[in-house]
């Protein structure tokens, strides 16, 4: 199994989850860095790493993902993405996307370029063959969309901060070059979270995946995302700031369910 393929998956990882309070201080500049563990049945399986960097009115993310192979189930992969766009009066507007991915038996990468009206340019290499019953991605597929990167960064109104609703209740709407998705978030309540960096709460949201364009209906895969009721992320605040991150992670596949806990989220003031 390659995590790093799956739309839904690769989002969660955020490679999926995650809008700052730099309240009076919106000069200054933050810096948060975090990885996560990835696990099933307590064996860890990969890793996911993330450097966000916000100021000056624009935010970069920059990702690495790998799975160990650790065991029949999963190929060894790894994958590197870089995203980044505008962040004003507590909204992030996406510009660009990279991703570069290799598998034992595949590579390839995609280009993404936003504007104010949705994706402007996509690059996908190598190219793949449309397959019959796939449902087609139109223009007006493609208006105000994500990166699956981008949405590991979420922001909120400083009068927000905290509040989980104002948090989590959102609908992402995702393009990855292949696939255009929504994930659609809901509240469903709090967690401890105590690693090196952070010592607090976290808001926990359930996600539900669903495929707009790009899909084929008629695959059980596809069918078991719909389905799939067993996806959450948590996420929490970024220092100061009324921006919040992926803290931690659970998904539900037909192999186990797979799990990333944080093994640092440090946040710091450039």
């Amino acid at each position: 199994m390659n995590f790093l393929k799956k739309p839904i998956i690769f989002s969660l990882l955020a490679f999926s989850a995650l809008n700052g309070n730099i309240q009076a201080q919106a000069a200054e500049s933050i810096r948060h860095e975090m990885k996560l563990i990835l696990s099933m049945a307590g064996i860890p399986i990969g890793k996911l790493a993330m450097d966000i960097n916000v100021g000056n009115g624009k935010y970069s993310i920059s990702g690495f993902a790998k799975t160990y192979g650790a065991s029949k189930l999963f190929s060894k992969a790894k994958g590197s993405a870089n995203s980044g766009g505008r962040y004003e009066n507590y909204r992030l507007t996406n510009f660009t996307h990279s991703l570069n991915y290799k598998t034992k038996k595949k590579k390839g990468n995609v280009v993404l370029k936003f504007g104010k009206n949705g994706l402007e340019f996509a690059k996908v290499t190598p190219k793949k063959a449309i397959k019959p019953g796939t449902v087609m991605v139109k223009p007006s597929h493609l208006k105000s969309v994500q990166d699956p990167i981008s949405t590991t960064l979420i922001a909120v109104d400083p009068g927000m901060v905290g509040n989980g609703a104002a948090i989590c209740n959102r609908t992402l709407p995702v393009y990855d070059g292949k696939n255009r998705f929504d994930l659609k978030m809901r509240y469903k309540g709090k967690r401890k979270v105590v690693t090196r960096g952070f010592n607090g709460t976290s808001y926990v949201c359930g996600v539900r995946y669903v495929p707009i364009a790009g899909h084929r209906p008629h695959k059980k895969e596809i069918k078991r995302l719909i389905a799939n009721k067993n996806m959450e992320i948590s996420l929490a605040r970024i220092g100061n700031s009324s921006l919040y991150g992926l803290i931690q992670f659970k998904v539900k596949t037909k192999y186990g369910t797979v799990v990333g806990k944080p093994s640092y989220y440090v946040s710091t003031i450039k």
